[in-house]
């Protein structure tokens, strides 16, 4: 850490934070439905990106040039996980509010905080020896408990936090036909990510202390890492606005396909068969799976059956949830339109909005998931069936 050198890695990692800075800004300025749900997004980009920062710094010896700096941020690392906690209560109860007892989820942040006020005060060669055990074979008490009790307590928070976006989904799903629920479905994948990676950290970390080489590169590669995780996870949280109430959610979907769920349902099977009959009629003539908004409430009132008994019917009777029985539909429909010489000139983005979804990247991924192949490939595929036939004729 004697001279400063920028090279490709710290390069990359202050890209990453400036594009972090500038996502926070857009995510705590935002003003929609997801108001608080977005600024707790913002928030957990904005500390990321100012503890990345001060790596930058430390990666290429810039903060020598400042030293009172050194280490001014390594206890934000333990708000990572509580935001990301919080962004995940706000996303699934749009009643949540910061009170007093989550003051008990920053009890770790604070504790390091209090320790490192006095550290600030100290020298140049006292927080470099710092950093030196903090990254070092052997276990120096204190920097060992820094980075162990940082990686476990994010991975906890950021755990929970990935089942609450599980159960959110759960409901969305069965309530909801918009292709936004994919953007959820990934930022759910990616905090899965973000846990693994965080586990895989922790692991390295421990290894390193019995261990004679220091796994400089693969702490980069980490770091890097991290950074394409939090940032899509904000990206995504952009996305998020859904005008949803847990309260009036008609079912508890983590349960969705459980037979002994519906025990007590006034439904019996005669009923559900008329329902089915009627729901598939009314899918077929007036094809509501084109509005890309569509919700179970509004199918509901349309066909005026009440939208638990919807939900019932098509847990039992198709074994799916609301979300991928319309997007069979829609993906039927978009086949039709694929198949059809006469809709030849309508680009990909077309059909998908034609039959009910919002954008290109989403149409490809859920009709690569039904039929094996994108769009343009399954359209590809006809044109070569049609000219096989016409070199045989």
């Amino acid at each position: 850490m004697s001279s400063i050198q920028i090279g490709l890695d710290a390069a990359l990692i202050l890209s990453g934070a400036i594009y972090g800075y500038i996502l926070s800004l857009s995510l705590l300025l935002s003003n929609d439905r997801n108001e608080l749900a977005k600024k707790l997004a913002g928030a957990f980009v904005l500390v990321y990106a100012i503890h990345i920062t001060e790596y930058v710094g430390l990666v290429s010896g810039l903060i020598l040039k400042a030293p009172q700096f050194i280490g001014i941020t390594f206890p934000l690392l333990f708000l990572l996980g509580p935001m990301f906690l919080f962004y995940a209560e706000a996303l699934n109860d749009p009643d949540f509010r910061l009170k007093k007892k989550h003051i008990a989820y920053l009890v770790p942040f604070l504790i390091w905080q209090l320790y490192f006020i006095p550290f600030y005060a100290r020298g140049l060669e006292e927080k470099i020896s710092f950093l030196n055990q903090l990254g070092s074979t052997g276990i120096s008490f204190i920097p060992f408990l820094y980075g162990l009790s940082s990686l476990i307590v994010n991975f906890f928070f950021i755990y929970a936090a990935y089942r609450k976006m599980a159960e959110y989904e759960a409901v969305l799903v069965s309530n909801y036909a918009t292709d936004r629920i994919l953007k959820l479905k990934w930022t759910r994948k990616f905090a899965f990510g973000f846990t693994v990676l965080l586990a895989l950290n922790t692991l390295m970390f421990v290894y390193t202390k019995f261990d004679n080489t220091y796994l400089f590169t693969m702490d980069i590669v980490f770091v890097i890492g991290m950074i394409g995780m939090i940032i899509t996870i904000g990206l995504n949280a952009q996305s998020q606005h859904f005008e949803h109430d847990p309260r009036k959610v008609p079912i508890q979907p983590s349960k969705m396909l459980s037979e002994s769920k519906y025990q007590t349902s006034s439904l019996d099977k005669k009923k559900i068969l008329e329902i089915k009959r009627s729901l598939v009629q009314y899918m077929e003539e007036v094809k509501p799976y084109l509005e890309s908004e569509l919700k179970i409430s509004d199918l509901a009132e349309q066909v005026e059956i009440p939208a638990h008994h919807i939900s019932q019917t098509i847990n039992q009777e198709f074994g799916t949830n609301f979300f991928e029985f319309i997007n069979e539909y829609r993906i039927e429909s978009a086949k039709r339109m694929l198949e059809n010489e006469k809709f030849d000139y309508f680009k990909i983005l077309a059909v998908a909005i034609e039959n009910g979804f919002n954008n290109k990247a989403s149409f490809n991924r859920v009709f690569k998931k039904y039929t094996g192949v994108t769009p343009s490939e399954y359209r590809q595929k006809r044109h070569e069936t049609v000219e096989t036939k016409e070199s045989f004729a």
